[in-house]
């Protein structure tokens, strides 16, 4: 019987150490991936951030949060996003136009 259990417990022990090696290997190829990964940044500032109308002549994107003035301003964060953009900041002082801050993989 003793011998039964200690083949047994050897076998338990290999299966434990396997799977634990492999979530250690999956571990370390996911760290890897990431430290690898390569991004673009774009900073889009200054008085004027090309908000000029793109030719809808209803100036409405449909129901947003956005305000009939800033129409212009969500078409082209859409072109952006579309693009593969991600906004990840607003920044605004008092004396200087909001700077967007972007980022997107490469």
């Amino acid at each position: 019987m003793k011998p039964r259990v200690l083949i047994l417990g050897s076998i338990i022990l290999a299966i434990a150490a396997a799977v634990v090696t492999a979530r250690v290997v999956a571990q370390k190829e996911h760290d890897e991936a990431v430290a690898f990964e390569k991004w673009d940044y774009l900073v889009v500032s200054g008085g004027n951030v090309n908000l000029s109308p793109s030719g809808s002549s209803s100036m409405r994107k449909g129901d947003s949060a956005f305000a009939f003035e800033a129409f212009p301003l969500e078409q082209n964060l859409d072109k952006l996003g579309a693009r593969g953009w991600e906004l990840v900041a607003v920044v605004s002082t008092s004396t200087r136009e909001p700077s967007f801050y972007f980022k997107r993989r490469r």
